[in-house]
């Protein structure tokens, strides 16, 4: 009910001010933070978020391929996927996870959502030996030649993760049996996902 709704916005404000001593003060740990999607620009500004760069030449055709990849799962018909569109995706996630790897240390766990950064994460976790996990809420509940597809394109990079979560079973797919649910919970700023049953 509202009063949930509120106490969730009350948390997510304090969570947001803890957030911001925490980064004021430089403080070591924790390095990875769950944040709400309202505040990125306000850290980005300060500073606390550091932008990744995709090569001028592959920008322009990744993310039509990782969108591609995306409608798969949803079981849209879609091109086919290429050895070339592997080559790319593969390329772009060599150069981010080089990219990012300076800043990962062997304490560090990678959590990564959804299958546009999936390459990414596995380049870091095969360089670096360190944890991962995957994270994904979309899919379809059923399989058919386009999610076949997309989860075939995929299956090498999520070999690399420790765990994978998604956020129902019908989207996980053969290959992942081992994966875990769990299903979204509305946050406190946005006002996205579900209350629970009875809230």
């Amino acid at each position: 009910g509202p009063e949930h709704g509120s106490e969730l916005r009350l948390r997510a404000d304090q969570r947001h001010q803890l957030y911001v001593q925490w980064l004021n003060a430089r403080v070591p740990e924790p390095d990875v933070l769950q944040l709400d999607i309202i505040w990125t620009a306000e850290f980005a500004a300060a500073g606390w978020i550091h932008p990744i760069t995709l090569p001028a030449a592959e920008r322009a055709d990744f993310f039509p391929l990782t969108k591609r990849i995306h409608n798969l799962l949803h079981g849209a018909p879609n091109a086919p996927l290429s050895l070339a569109d592997r080559a790319l995706y593969d390329s772009v996630s060599s150069e981010l996870a080089g990219e990012l790897r300076p800043r990962l240390g062997q304490r560090d766990l990678v959590v990564v959502h959804d299958p546009q950064p999936a390459g990414v994460g596995a380049k870091l976790a095969d360089m670096l030996g360190i944890r991962a996990i995957w994270r994904c809420h979309i899919g379809l509940d059923r399989t058919t030649p386009e999610t076949e597809a997309a989860w075939s394109f995929l299956s090498p990079y999520l070999a690399s993760y420790d765990h994978a979560v998604f956020s129902l079973p019908q989207y996980v797919p053969p290959f992942l049996n081992g994966a875990r649910v769990i299903t979204p919970g509305m946050t406190g700023g946005t006002g996205g996902g579900m209350l629970p049953p009875g809230d």
